[in-house]
């Protein structure tokens, strides 16, 4: 049970902030000598109607044959109009008509004479003696990843010999190539382009054709992301490109052969940052030469490992090596670059206790190249980084030689380790980098060529294979690892040494997904094995293919290996990690079940089987693989974080926050203690998450992940701005995380700021345009909001960028139908959510709280059964349960489910109680709500939502037991108080209890004021909506609230006041609160 469900009841009564056919062309020849009249426009920035007129007036319909799409004007000499399109929406040798805005449509013909080379783009003229407006043209070489873009077309179906309507779409570049696909396509966007819309214009911010449409996301056949050159992208760049629509860059009708359009008209537009074109910067050569100066051997006897040199005071160098490397040696020398031996005095040799790094001296007076060290925040985005090391020879007489490699380092590494050797001595570095024996100690280089880890060692042991020639043959079938500079530069410091280290802490320059898979690919020799290969070649191969991320041919390059030897267990491995991250699990579950047959005690495949079967929320099972797991690997601290998280979503808590323990115990690394204290506050204890993220931050005091999670577990208990403290905080140590902007937009949502929320989640989509995470959390911020529609557009979009995990957003749109009170088309949601994923828990209690509210008692047991049965003790199941039975006025049932809940997890009973007070509330049974309440406060006496929500209670009950009418919002409005008599003073006591434990809760503020007015201590009312707005400027309902109060103060310039700001604030009052009769105060205005 995730944080957005608990989260969405626990705050139940708090503030309501709530493929392409080329073809030929032929017909007419265009006059490029003759004066043509192109459109310039001025950059300006236009709003989405100008945009929307704009495309209306330069767009134009095509029928050709039995095909359609659309059109830009694109020039005027006199009566004849040139039209650019996509070249495949034209049926060469048929019939071709133009339909203008005005309804109007004109025989059209193909421009001969061109040259398209290629380019999916062709021209047809037609003559009219109406006026029509010519297209701007922008430039397309300033397009940057993330810039928002406007496309627009006439939708067209088959067989017919009309269009439709004008659509026009927002949405942001979310791929940039540098080299284009066939028919020239470079451009990525993410926004829904329709059959029809091909040819039609990507209009930027100002109004300027950037772009032609031509290939819409999810193709369902076909495979248009080939390059021009026939090379292919990686499988995880595919995929992203799967997501997006393509348009051809308007740039290239300049360079046709005649140019369509004079190369001035681009030259004459503003030269902005040439991203589209941008050359991918020399790094692997650049680095290369850094890298030869400053990498050493560090060889005794018979062997060697690597280094880098870091440091130099005189004729003193220091060189960082792995510590593995040097531990034990009694004779040591360094090899530089030269060729040069350097003797080392083994007693100056510093190693670290638990951290495989170390500090070597030698004396030269030569002078050597010394090595920058870059200490910054990795992030969580992939990187490109190189290895610089010396392999051990296979061949006694060679003379080793430097081996200079590219890889991606992944990003929150930790979570891709196979075991718990990985990270046993403190590696945080995960990399695809092909490391060998020899290469231990080598520097991890950033893209500028700066030292940002120590290569130390690869996952798990060697894999060796005994041929059948009795040849043993080693391979490393995982990624390789390493400890991070920082981590050097924190124990050099801790053991206060003095040296002086040339330190950098900017970033490198970030690259795009395209720029780092044209550099990774053209580094790598995937030639693949001869006729003669045996399966160990085949192996081999697929593991380069695998690092190289090519999922797809890695799996048949497994599948040859496996050919040879049926029973090639490593291989069958291999081939599920390949088929794991291509998502498809189910038949990863087959490979891995394979390994684990032919070898059962090869605990990596059992891990392996353990993650897939979460991943299709098998968790039962999943827990079985990784309880294996820890049976033939008792410290496999991976396994323990596993189980962790798969015991949680079940809902076995206690065993969960065991199988944590266990891993930090083993593992004490900061990480360890965000991800437990992820779970407690998934659970709902916030108090104990923010204690474990506290103990991440003392031990990492710059760690930006910890900081964004604390900050979310803030915001869950509505303390905003402690929240944004520690966002922001996580912003400045990291800039360019599209979460952390994610994370703050949410809380922004929360407290009712819609301007600072869109500020937010609009620099995270500049960041990340094709995220459907991001899309996702924005409808849940909109949904703080009760911003409905724009959840649903939010939740919608997510589901085109991640089908994978549409399930989990047509669950959350069915949360928004809901309530909206719109029960058919939430269960339909839900329904589709249980469609596509038969396991998944939420889904059944979504329907089934749907088939309470309709009053459909049989199929919402039969719901909440089958969530039980999936998850059998998960105390929140309960608790739904209750809340649907106190529905369905069944409220000794509901009782029971609740006593259940408690009985499973009474570390949470506080919360429990308070939850089935709410739903006691709800069903108008006040004494039994505040019975309830006592209950949590007995547990937790300094729990302010309990203390909020029995005030709640106490105004609603009346002193006779009578039932009275209480507001069904979040907000008690004054308006509503006159005329009854209620508990006000216990429930005045109660607000400030609330406010004693809680000093920022201003929904306690709101109703202590209501609760004031009620009893005509204005003044006092007063005071408390001003702390309420103080604590949140920007919701308007806390302004009407004041307005009342100013009123009743016959202060009518203030009501008026506040009664303006909450109409600027949700222009959608002024109607509402004149229909409820609250009209004479903006009368007066």
């Amino acid at each position: 049970m995730g944080y957005e469900q608990i989260n969405h009841r626990f705050l139940a009564f708090s503030i309501s902030i709530s493929t392409l056919l080329m073809l030929s062309v032929q017909g007419c020849y265009l006059s490029i000598s003759a004066p043509a009249v192109f459109a310039l426009q001025q950059s300006s920035k236009l709003s989405s109607s100008q945009l929307q007129k704009l495309a209306q007036s330069i767009t134009v319909g095509i029928v050709s044959g039995e095909r359609g799409g659309s059109g830009i004007i694109l020039q005027k000499e006199g009566d004849l109009y040139t039209v650019l399109t996509s070249q495949h929406v034209v049926d060469q040798g048929k019939a071709h008509l133009i339909y203008t805005a005005d309804g109007e449509k004109y025989p059209a013909e193909l421009v001969k004479g061109i040259d398209y080379n290629y380019q999916d783009l062709v021209l047809l003229q037609f003559r009219a003696n109406k006026h029509y407006i010519v297209a701007p043209i922008g430039n397309s070489l300033t397009l940057k990843e993330g810039d928002e873009v406007f496309s627009a077309g006439f939708p067209f179906e088959s067989h017919s010999s009309a269009v439709k309507q004008l659509v026009f779409r927002t949405g942001r570049v979310s791929l940039l190539l540098g080299r284009p696909l066939k028919g020239g396509y470079r451009v990525g966007y993410t926004n829904e382009v329709d059959k029809g819309m091909s040819g039609g214009p990507m209009l930027n911010s100002a109004g300027r054709v950037v772009g032609i449409n031509g290939i819409h996301a999810q193709p369902l056949w076909g495979d248009p992301y080939i390059y021009e050159d026939g090379s292919q992208p990686n499988d995880a760049l595919r995929d992203r490109m799967r997501k997006s629509s393509w348009a051809v860059p308007i740039d290239t009708i300049a360079r046709l052969e005649p140019p369509v359009i004079p190369p001035e008209v681009l030259q004459n537009q503003p030269t902005g940052t040439r991203a589209a074109t941008k050359p991918i910067p020399p790094a692997t050569s650049l680095v290369d030469n850094i890298a030869k100066e400053i990498t050493v051997q560090i060889a005794w006897e018979n062997s060697h490992g690597s280094g880098v040199i870091a440091a130099k005071e005189g004729n003193i160098y220091y060189v960082i090596t792995a510590g593995h490397v040097v531990r034990g040696k009694n004779e040591l020398k360094v090899v530089t670059h030269d060729g040069k031996q350097h003797s080392v005095d083994t007693t100056t040799v510093k190693t670290w206790e638990g951290t495989d790094l170390a500090l070597v001296q030698f004396i030269s007076n030569n002078t050597y190249q010394v090595g920058v060290l870059g200490d910054y925040e990795l992030g969580n985005e992939d990187r490109l980084v190189f290895v610089s090391g010396t392999p051990v020879s296979t061949q006694p007489v060679e003379q080793p030689k430097r081996q200079f490699n590219v890889g991606l380092l992944y990003g929150g590494g930790i979570d891709r380790v196979k075991d718990s050797r990985s990270f046993a001595f403190g590696y945080d570095l995960v990399y695809t980098n092909s490391t060998t024996k020899g290469m231990s100690g080598s520097p991890v280089l950033d893209s500028l060529g700066r030292v940002i880890g120590i290569h130390t060692a690869a996952e798990g042991e060697p894999t060796v294979i005994k041929q059948k020639t009795g040849e043993e043959r080693e391979i490393q079938l995982g990624y390789s690892l390493g400890v991070r500079i920082r981590t050097f530069l924190a124990l050099v410091q801790q053991d206060k040494k003095h040296i002086s280290f040339k330190i950098q802490t900017s970033l490198p320059p970030r690259l795009s997904a395209p720029q780092l898979d044209e550099i990774i690919t053209s580094s790598f020799n995937l030639e693949p094995p001869g006729r003669v290969a045996d399966e160990f070649d085949w192996l081999s191969y697929g593991n380069k293919l695998l690092r190289s991320q090519k999922y797809e041919k890695a799996v048949n390059a497994f599948d040859k290996a496996i050919h040879i030897k049926p029973n090639f267990y490593q291989a069958w491995y291999a081939k599920g990690r390949a088929q794991r991250l291509l998502n498809r699990y189910k038949e990863a579950l087959v490979s891995f079940n394979q390994a684990t047959s032919y070898n059962p005690t090869y605990d990596p495949a059992w891990r392996e089987m353990g993650d897939s079967l979460f991943a299709l929320n098998r968790y039962e099972e999943a827990s079985k693989a990784l309880e294996k797991v820890v049976e033939l690997k008792p410290d496999e601290f991976m396994a323990y974080r596993g189980l962790c998280s798969v015991l949680a979503e079940m809902g076995n808590y206690v065993p969960a926050i065991k199988a944590c323990d266990r891993a930090i115990k083993i593992n004490p690394q900061p990480l360890q203690y965000i991800l437990r204290g992820e779970i407690h506050r998934n659970m709902g204890d916030t108090q104990e998450a923010i204690k474990d993220f506290d103990t991440a931050l003392n031990l990492q005091p710059d760690n930006p992940f910890a900081y964004r999670q604390q900050g979310v577990a803030r915001s869950q208990e509505g303390n905003y701005q402690g929240a944004l403290a520690d966002l922001n905080k996580a912003i400045s140590l990291q800039p360019d995380n599209a979460y952390a902007y994610v994370d703050r937009g949410v809380v922004y949502a929360q407290m009712g700021n819609r301007l600072a929320f869109m500020e937010d989640f609009n620099k995270a989509m500049r960041l990340e345009p094709d995220s459907a995470s991001i899309y996702s959390k924005r409808g849940l911020a909109r949904y703080h909001l009760q911003d409905f529609q724009g959840a649903i557009e939010d939740y919608t979009t997510a589901i085109g960028f991640a089908p994978e995990s549409a399930y989990i957003y047509y669950k959350k749109l069915g949360d928004v139908r809901t309530a909206q009170k719109d029960f058919e088309a939430a269960s339909a949601n839900y329904t589709e959510a249980i469609r596509l994923q038969p396991n998944y828990a939420p889904a059944y209690v979504g329907r089934g709280i749907v088939r309470a509210r309709v009053g459909n008692q049989r199929l919402m047991f039969e719901d909440l059964n089958q969530a039980l049965s999936l998850q059998p003790d998960n105390a929140w199941l309960y608790s739904y349960r209750g809340d649907a039975r106190f529905i369905l006025k069944d409220y000794q049932g509901g009782m029971g489910d609740y006593n259940k809940a408690i009985a499973l997890f009474p570390q949470l009973g506080y919360l429990y109680y308070t939850l089935r007070g709410n739903a006691r509330q709800e069903q108008k049974d006040y004494k039994g709500a505040i019975a309830d309440y006592n209950e949590a406060l007995h547990l937790k006496p300094n729990f302010a939502l309990a203390y909020n929500n029995r005030g709640l209670a106490r105004v609603a009950w009346e002193e006779n037991g009578a039932v009275s009418s209480v507001p069904s919002g979040l907000y008690i409005n004054p308006k509503e108080s006159v005329g009854t008599q209620k508990d006000y003073e216990r429930a005045i006591d109660d607000f400030t209890a609330a406010i004693r434990y809680k000093p920022d809760f201003a929904l306690a503020y709101n109703n202590r004021g209501f609760a004031r007015y009620a009893q005509k201590d204005y003044e006092g009312a007063l005071a408390d909506y001003n702390q309420a707005i103080r604590l949140h400027p920007k919701n308007a309902l806390l302004y009407i609230s004041r307005a009342f109060v100013r009123y009743a103060r016959k202060d009518d310039k203030g009501a008026i006041e506040d009664f303006n700001q909450a109409v600027r604030l949700k222009p959608e009052l002024v109607e509402a609160y004149k229909d409820q009769g609250f009209a004479r105060p903006l009368e007066k205005e």
